[in-house]
């Protein structure tokens, strides 16, 4: 892995850097909101179909899982997968139904399973007739005006010898969700008749089997697109992301032209750049999350930098991950994306991990800070923004139990942390403008860049910059990602002008770890390719071959 590192025997030397990723991004769209028709166009109502609320003569509540929050005006519910198992010595191994229940303003508390008829949740299964839907898997929920839709993978109470989705095997319901408020018992979601969706294909994907919601949130892009995540078995074993679309135009259910991420599972989405484009952040087989894009209907790698910055575990041993919260904000101009992945310590069991929260505008990573609790161990997550009247930013996440078997969910308030984040997104603006119009007589709107440009810098690409800020041995990311470590310098100065470090001495120098192994590399581009560029004044000419600069392997 690579370490960019900067040495000196004897000479004393100022030096700046910049680090800046090869390649570049897309630009963000503005497009005009539409209304879709009727989501519900299309598909088809199952007969007999209808929801029953658990009660607890019918079973409990063992596990929530697979969280998403949704907004429907100001109100803001949690929808979870709902694991059941059957009381008094029943043969069979439990059914799964569908969990829901309003968030109170602020509230940030588990949100523990229990029996059915005490339980904070509303708890309902799909029956047919008397049989029970117990294969309901994966909902991910999209909220379009005041309605709620839910897409559900279902595989009736024994997995069917065809895996194929439609009529024989696997199949799509979606279900239209209403929030009432009935004699002012409280506010719920009342879910309507699930439909059956068959949506529209091309021969390259109807080889796929076990096609599914990916789980969590879909998106309502600008046009007024519905999408929803989607992952589906190949002909290789392998698992596969793709996304369904209704587009109000075609007034129909459509999948993807192609799959992307082999090996890779759970996505979730969000919204970014031109024409509707959208991005999918899914964990893998390879121990990572890996990111695509898609302008519409075909899918590629996004690249760097995001792309394998955030890993599954310790050490990124290999192996699955669990989904991640992923949401878009604006604040000003920038658009950036927030997510949230657990982070697993070094000290103690490695298996439990904090839920972390981040930031990115695709070139930068900003590493917010832990936002569960310290004695959780926290799995997959929900994430949503709210920039209406009141803004607010809610976490909500898996809890694992002690055993390892059962999960609760809980909730946390995190719109105190959004000030942190505009404030590091407005230093990215500033720097980035700064730079760009930096003249012959350097740059003063904004000090640590005083004396340090002479002229206009390309910003694209540019990730990290280490300029003026000298903290004791940390040589400050002026980007706030990830900072050098410095061995006898100091913070030159020259006519009182600060205008970067000064190194003096044997074994003078600084490390910066843009390639260092660990669970998390906001620089994982540079294991690839990557320019450096430096800016160095050297005082005195060296004796013997000195090195200056390098990257060590």
């Amino acid at each position: 892995m690579p370490r960019h590192l900067f040495s000196s025997a004897s000479l004393p030397l100022i030096l700046l850097c910049v680090l800046l990723m090869c390649g570049s991004n897309g630009a963000e769209a503005n497009a005009v909101a539409q209304a879709p028709t009727n989501p519900l166009g299309g598909t088809t109502a199952v007969p007999e179909a209808e929801w029953k609320e658990v009660a607890a003569a019918d079973g409990s509540v063992t596990s929530l899982r697979v969280p998403s929050l949704v907004k429907v005006g100001d109100d803001v519910f949690v929808v979870a997968e709902a694991h059941c198992k059957k009381q008094q010595g029943a043969t069979d191994g439990g059914f799964t139904g569908i969990a829901s229940r309003l968030l109170r303003p602020g509230e940030g508390a588990a949100m523990e399973p229990a029996a059915a008829g005490t339980s904070s949740f509303r708890t309902q299964l799909l029956k047919k007739g008397e049989e029970v839907a117990g294969g309901i898997m994966r909902p991910t929920t999209v909220v379009h005006g005041n309605d709620v839709y839910m897409l559900l993978g279902n595989y009736g109470r024994a997995t069917p010898t065809n895996e194929s989705y439609g009529k024989a095997g696997w199949k799509l319901f979606l279900v239209k969700g209403t929030v009432t408020d009935e004699d002012g018992a409280g506010k719920k979601i009342e879910w309507g008749k699930p439909h059956s969706v068959e949506p529209g294909t091309v021969r390259r994907v109807q080889s796929l089997t076990r096609l599914v919601g990916g789980g969590g949130s879909g998106v309502v892009l600008s046009d007024g697109t519905l999408a929803f995540p989607m992952q589906a078995t190949d002909k290789d074993g392998k698992s596969v992301l793709l996304v369904m679309r209704f587009t109000p135009s075609d007034n129909k259910w459509e999948l993807s032209y192609d799959t992307a991420g082999a090996g890779c599972r759970d996505p979730s989405i969000v919204e970014w750049g031109e024409d509707g484009g959208l991005l999918a952040m899914a964990h893998c087989a390879g121990g990572y999350y890996d990111v695509y894009g898609s302008p519409g209907r075909q899918w590629y790698r996004a690249g760097e930098p995001i792309t394998r910055v955030w890993g599954n575990s310790l050490k990124r041993q290999g192996g699955h991950g669990v989904q991640s919260g992923f949401t878009t904000a604006e604040f000003g101009d920038k658009k950036v994306m927030l997510l949230t992945t657990p982070v697993y310590s070094a000290e103690g069991d490695a298996a439990k991990a904090r839920l972390h929260l981040w930031a990115t505008d695709m070139q930068r990573v900003y590493d917010v800070g832990a936002v569960s609790d310290e004695s959780h161990s926290a799995a997959a997550s929900s994430l949503l923004y709210k920039s209406a009247a009141k803004e607010e930013l809610i976490a909500l996440y898996e809890k694992k139990a002690e055993d390892g078997e059962s999960y609760s969910l809980v909730s946390v308030p995190l719109t105190a942390k959004l000030q942190e984040i505009k404030e590091v997104v407005k230093k990215w603006t500033a720097l980035d403008k700064a730079l760009k119009e930096c003249t012959s007589t350097g740059s003063d709107a904004v000090p640590a860049l005083k004396g340090v440009c002479k002229s206009s810098v390309p910003t694209e690409g540019l990730v990290g910059l280490l300029s003026n800020t000298l903290e004791k041995t940390a040589w400050k990311d002026e980007y706030r990602c990830v900072d050098a470590t410095v061995t006898a310098g100091a913070v030159a100065s020259t006519a009182g002008i600060v205008s970067g470090v000064t190194f003096k001495g044997a074994g003078a120098g600084a490390e910066w770890p843009v390639g260092k192994l660990g669970q998390n590399q906001p620089y994982y581009f540079a294991n690839n390719e990557f320019a450096l560029v430096a800016t160095v004044v050297i005082h005195a000419v060296p004796e013997r071959n000195t090195p200056l600069l390098g990257a060590r392997m």
